[in-house]
C-alpha cells in the first residue's frame, strides 16, 4: 500500500492466492476427514450387522432343548459326520416340548438369516457350517456383502441332541 490511497493490483491478487491456497487446504482435510469418519461408520455398521446375527444364533440355539440342524437341504447333522464348508440351509430349534419349535433359515438367494416371518439380517454373502468327525462343536461362519471379513459363531451341540451314540 503506497500512500494510503488503497491496494494496488499485485496486492490484491497475492491476498487472494494466498486465500485460495488456505481454503483448498482446508477443503482437502475435511474431505479426508469425512472419508475417515465414514469408513469407521462402515465398519462399525458392519460389526453391527454381525453382532444381530450371532446373538440370533446365540439366543436361539443356546435357549432351544433339541434342534435338528440341515446342513443341506436332504442332509441332518449327526456326531459322527464331518462337515466341510457346507452352506447353512436353516436349523429347526425345539423348546421345551416338541409342539413349540421354529425354524431358523438362510437364503443364499436373498442373502437374509431369518425365522418364522421375521428378517434377522440382511446383505449376508455366505453362511457355511463346519465340524469336525466325532465332535458335538460347530462352527458357522458368515459373510457380508462388500467385505472380506469372516465371522464365527461356535456352539457346542452336546445338549442339544448332537452326541455320541
Amino acid at each position: 500500500m503506497r500512500d494510503n490511497q488503497g491496494f494496488t493490483v499485485l496486492e490484491c491478487v497475492i491476498a487472494c492466492s494466498l486465500v485460495g491456497v488456505v481454503l483448498i487446504g482446508i477443503n482437502r482435510l475435511s474431505i479426508s476427514a469425512f472419508d475417515v469418519y465414514n469408513s469407521h461408520l462402515s465398519a462399525i455398521e458392519l460389526d453391527n450387522k454381525a453382532d444381530m446375527v450371532y446373538y440370533a444364533l446365540k439366543n436361539r440355539i443356546e435357549n432351544a432343548q433339541t434342534l435338528v440342524f440341515n446342513t443341506s437341504p436332504n442332509g441332518v447333522l449327526n456326531y459322527e459326520d464331518e462337515i466341510v464348508d457346507n452352506q447353512f440351509s436353516s436349523v429347526r430349534l425345539y423348546y421345551y416340548d416338541d409342539a413349540s419349535s421354529i425354524s431358523l433359515y438362510y437364503s443364499s438367494l436373498q442373502g437374509n438369516l431369518s425365522y418364522s416371518t421375521q428378517v434377522v439380517q440382511e446383505d449376508i454373502s455366505s453362511m457355511r457350517v463346519n465340524k469336525k468327525a466325532n465332535s458335538a462343536v460347530v462352527t458357522i461362519s458368515y459373510q457380508f456383502r462388500n467385505s472380506d471379513e469372516v465371522y464365527y459363531y461356535v456352539v457346542d451341540l452336546s445338549n442339544k441332541g448332537v452326541r455320541d451314540g
